[in-house]
């Protein structure tokens, strides 16, 4: 099934002191520290004061119709906002398919498609992730479809635009080209040889999370996605080109126009504490340099033997080799670079060798005795 059309925009975002923004080179990695400004108000004050829309909640009216009108009802808005980060429901799909044989072993934290990628079928998975993320999304436009439907039998007009605004309050869930591809989804569908969502026109997306580097500077998506009825009145999409350039300028920014071709890569930026324990500054250390990156995986082996066996002589009593406080701290380190590098490749940890013998070649490079090697045989012999 051929998706609908999504284009849309971009603009700049201004970033207070309160809230900066550090860039790095790696990955496009975009950071912040301090608390993001809801979205919601931003947008219901620009459809006030820039747009004039009359709310119909204040007119009395039930709130199963639509939040805003204007330009005399050719405008019918409703606001949907995102605050479900969906974590709860893709870690009840992870411990759901953890029963699988072919699920792989991973240590510490692990994106879900260094997962999947490992798994004998990956293709109903991922269909099964993409619904369970997409369910909010999904039940924000059969709730907005009814709205609109009550609307338009009180106030019935011909060429009104219903138009449903997707605010993404804060989540990095949801990542602007996997909501447009649910949405396209979603209005495609038909039920009883009719449109399942026909009373949505076009829906827009806002995301203020997710954040691209165009020209030296911070951008945000204005994604738009169109449904059937837009094909049959062109009309329609000047009233987006038109909202979306009116949004840019309520925000002080220019505004650069894109198709789905010519979208740039966003990326959710990455909250960073003021205060962090040990482990979780590692592991933003590694992220910012993620230096094992380039490492073929026999590199990654010999890491992951040479940390193994300070551990094994630090935690066993009976060990003839005592490494100091430091070079376990040092080593510990490491081992939390080595789990960020191995997880973000998607490497089960049974792809790493960890028996006699390769504590024997990590004794070597170390230059250790061969009491160490006696030892170690006793050790694994058990």
């Amino acid at each position: 099934m051929a998706l609908m059309v999504c284009t849309g925009g971009l603009y700049e975002i201004s970033t207070p002191e309160s809230s900066p923004v550090v860039r790095y080179a790696w990955d496009m990695r975009i950071e912040r520290t301090g608390n993001p400004k809801p979205l919601t108000p931003h947008l219901i004050r620009f459809l006030k004061q820039e747009l004039k829309a009359k709310s119909l909640d204040e007119n009395g009216i039930e709130e199963k119709h639509p939040d805003f009108i204007c330009g005399r009802g050719l405008l019918v808005i409703e606001i949907k906002s995102l605050v479900d980060d969906g974590k709860e429901r893709l870690e009840n799909l992870r411990q759901e398919l953890e029963d699988r044989p072919d699920w792989p072993h991973f240590y510490g934290q692990v994106p879900f498609e260094s997962i999947i990628k490992n798994l004998k079928d990956p293709v109903p998975v991922r269909r099964r992730l993409a619904e369970r993320a997409g369910r909010t999304i999904v039940q924000h436009l059969r709730k907005a479809d009814k709205q609109f439907a009550a609307h338009h039998k009180m106030f019935p007009r011909k060429n009104a635009f219903r138009f449903v605004i997707l605010v993404n309050e804060d989540c990095p869930l949801y990542a602007p080209l996997y909501v447009g591809e649910t949405v396209s989804r979603a209005l495609v569908l038909k039920q009883n040889g009719q449109f399942r969502f026909r009373n949505i026109d076009c829906v827009l997306y806002l995301t203020e999370r997710h954040l691209s580097e165009v020209n030296g500077r911070i951008a945000v998506p204005v994604l738009s996605i169109e449904g059937p009825s837009m094909f049959t009145e062109p009309w329609k999409g000047e009233i987006v080109e038109w909202f979306q350039s009116k949004w840019a300028r309520w925000n002080d920014s220019p505004y650069y126009h894109c198709t789905r071709q010519s979208f740039p890569r966003f990326e959710a930026a990455v909250d960073v504490p003021e205060n962090m324990k040990r482990h979780e500054a590692w592991r933003l250390e590694y992220q910012r340099n993620p230096y094992l990156r380039p490492w073929p995986h026999a590199q990654l082996q010999c890491r992951y033997e040479d940390v193994f066996l300070v551990f094994i002589c630090m935690f066993l009593k009976s060990s003839p080799l005592k490494f100091s406080k430091q070079e376990l701290h040092e080593s510990t380190e490491e081992w939390t670079h080595f789990l960020e590098e191995v997880n973000a490749r998607g490497i089960p940890m049974d792809q790493f060798d960890h028996g006699l013998e390769s504590m024997k070649r990590a004794a070597a490079r170390r230059g250790c005795s061969n009491a160490l090697c006696e030892w170690l045989d006793k050790v694994f012999a058990v």
